[in-house]
C-alpha cells in the first residue's frame, strides 16, 4: 500500500516522507527543498484535503523556501489512527504538528488554509518561540458574538445538525477510478471554481486503492464530518497570545471570515495585515496562487 501511495503522490521536484511522533505514530508529508538558505515554510491544509492537492502553491515557492507540508491526521497518507468519535476538538491537530515543527533548528513560517489555518494559529500561540511568521488563508473565524454561539453550540454537541456536517458526511467514498473521481468533481459543488488540474492533485493526494479495485477517500466522510463538528471556537483567544507578524487573506465571494468581526481582531493585533481579494471564493489558494505565494514571501523573507 505504502508504495502505491508514493506512486499516486509523486511530484516532480519533492519527495514525500515519514515522521514519527513522539507516540510512534507515522505521519506523511511532502518536502520541497528550497534553493535559498530562508526560513522554512511548514503548510497544513484545509479540512478533507490534503498536503498534495496544492502542489501547484509549493512549485512555486520553491525557488525561494523549502516547503514542509504534513498530512493531518486523518488524512492524506498518514497512517495516525483516526476514530471519529475519539477525536474530541482540533487540538489534536496542534499536538500533532508540534512535534514536527520542533524538528527544525530555526523558527518557521505557518501558512495554512481554513482548518489548517487555525491549526497553525493555535500551533503558533502555544509555542511562540517555533513560528517566525503566520499567514491565515480563510480560517473560518466568527465574530465575538458568533464565536461565544460556536461555544454554547460545543457544550450542547449541535455540531452535528451543521448543514456542512451533514453533506460531508453523506459524501460519495470510492470512485472507480481516479478518472472517474475527477469527472465527477469537475466544475461541481465545492471545485467549481477549481482548475482540473487542481483538482487531479487533491484526488492523487487523497485517494487510495481497495482490495476490489476502486479508490476511496484517504479522509472518510465520518472524519470530515466530525472536523465540521467540532469548529473550532478558541480562535479568539489564540489571537491573543501571537507574538509574530500575522496575515490574513480572505475572499469577498463567499468567505468563512466574518468581515463584522476584523476590526475588533485589528484593535487587538494593530500590526495584522488583512488581505481582500474581492474575486476570491473560500477556495482562495487554488484561485489566486499568485497572491498566496506572495504574501508567503513577505514573511518568509523578512528580517
Amino acid at each position: 500500500m505504502k508504495a502505491v501511495a508514493q506512486q499516486l503522490c509523486s511530484l516532480e521536484v519533492s519527495t514525500r516522507q515519514e515522521f514519527h511522533s513522539p507516540q510512534g505514530e507515522s505521519f506523511s508529508y511532502l518536502h520541497l527543498a528550497g534553493q535559498n538558505s530562508v526560513a522554512p515554510l511548514v503548510f497544513s491544509h484545509a479540512n478533507g484535503f490534503n498536503a498534495h492537492t496544492y502542489r501547484q502553491l509549493f512549485l512555486m515557492l520553491q525557488e525561494q523556501t523549502s516547503v514542509y507540508a504534513m498530512d493531518l491526521r486523518g488524512h492524506g497518507f498518514s497512517q495516525a489512527v483516526a476514530i471519529p468519535e475519539k477525536l474530541k476538538s482540533w487540538d489534536t491537530y496542534r499536538d500533532d504538528l508540534i512535534p514536527f515543527v520542533e524538528q527544525f533548528e530555526e523558527p518557521v513560517v505557518l501558512a495554512g488554509h481554513s482548518m489548517g489555518s487555525l491549526v497553525n494559529l493555535s500551533v503558533a500561540a502555544a509555542r511562540p518561540d517555533l513560528v517566525k511568521g503566520i499567514l491565515l488563508i480563510e480560517p473560518p473565524v466568527a465574530n465575538p458574538q458568533i464565536t461565544r454561539l460556536l461555544f454554547l453550540g460545543h457544550l450542547l454537541k449541535l455540531g452535528r445538525i451543521f448543514p456542512i456536517t451533514r453533506a460531508a458526511r453523506n459524501r460519495k467514498d470510492s470512485f472507480a477510478s481516479l478518472e472517474t473521481a475527477l469527472q465527477d468533481y469537475t466544475g461541481r459543488g465545492a471545485f467549481t471554481t477549481w482548475d482540473p488540474s487542481w483538482i487531479r492533485d487533491y484526488l492523487q493526494g487523497g485517494l487510495r486503492p481497495r482490495k476490489d479495485g476502486k479508490m476511496e477517500l484517504c479522509c472518510t466522510p465520518a472524519w470530515e464530518s466530525r472536523n465540521f463538528e467540532l469548529l473550532t471556537y478558541k480562535a479568539w483567544s489564540d489571537f491573543k497570545k501571537i507574538q509574530c507578524p500575522i496575515t490574513l487573506m480572505h475572499g469577498g465571494a463567499g468567505s468563512t471570515v466574518q468581515r463584522n468581526g476584523l476590526p475588533q481582531l485589528k484593535a487587538m493585533l494593530p500590526d495584522l495585515r488583512l488581505v481582500l481579494i474581492e474575486e476570491a471564493t473560500h477556495f482562495l489558494p487554488m484561485e489566486f496562487p499568485q497572491a498566496v505565494v506572495r504574501e508567503i514571501l513577505n514573511l518568509v523573507l523578512e528580517n
